[in-house]
């Protein structure tokens, strides 16, 4: 069976986490936030929007946004084959288009 990704996007207050909290209530999606990979990857950012959001800026420079699918794919070899994940938030296309870079693993993406 081939893993699902979501990958959510919209404005702040949009009602993103909401969505990813009910997706794993009844479906028992597992949940990656940008927020938590930003923080693995650059662990001196404080968990402040402002600072995160920067640093967010700083890796989409550096990596042309291939940084979230890039985390996603490491973060991916932990899971179950056949596990659904959640990708709460992108906020720029070049981190959705980076995001197809799993699916060499076998897995759909749904965005």
């Amino acid at each position: 069976m081939n893993q699902l990704i979501v990958v959510l996007s919209g404005p702040i207050a949009a009602g993103k986490t909401e969505l990813c909290k009910e997706l794993v209530r009844c479906f028992g999606f597992t949940v990656f936030k940008t927020r938590e990979l930003i923080q693995e990857l650059l662990s001196d950012v404080p968990s402040e929007r402002g600072a995160l959001q920067h640093a967010g800026e700083l890796l989409d420079k550096r990596t042309n946004g291939a940084w979230v699918a890039n985390a996603l794919a490491r973060k991916m070899q932990g899971e179950s084959r056949g596990c659904h994940v959640i990708v709460d938030s992108v906020r720029i296309k070049n981190q959705i288009d980076g995001s197809d870079e799993p699916l060499d693993r076998g897995l759909s993406i749904s965005t």
